[in-house]
């Protein structure tokens, strides 16, 4: 049987992989920053359901899925270009932020 602790980074994964079928079947007709929040929205729901960690991963499943996959330019590679070098900038900057945890 699959520990709760497993099952959240299943989770993410299929979700983000789906997600980004679904999205990517809308070629053209989507915009990207439509994409963006749509996968922002699977990372909150991911860590509310399961915490940081799986939404940390759906995160960066997230960066790689959202500038491989959405954004234009040849050829496709996984390094931060343009509009994307701003989201993994600010993904970055917020995953490196300490958790403050509220006083009892």
């Amino acid at each position: 049987m699959v520990r709760k602790n497993s099952l959240g980074y299943i989770v993410a994964v299929i979700v983000i992989a789906a997600a980004t079928i679904v999205l990517r079947a809308f070629g053209d007709h989507i915009n990207p920053t439509t994409v963006a929040l749509a996968f922002l929205l699977i990372v909150v729901f991911l860590a509310t359901a399961w915490g940081p960690k799986p939404a940390i991963v759906a995160s960066l499943l997230g960066v790689a899925c959202f500038n491989f996959f959405f954004l234009s330019g040849e050829p496709r590679r996984l390094t931060p270009q343009g509009e994307s070098q701003r989201c993994s900038t600010a993904s970055c900057k917020i995953l490196s932020n300490k958790r403050v945890k509220p006083r009892p």
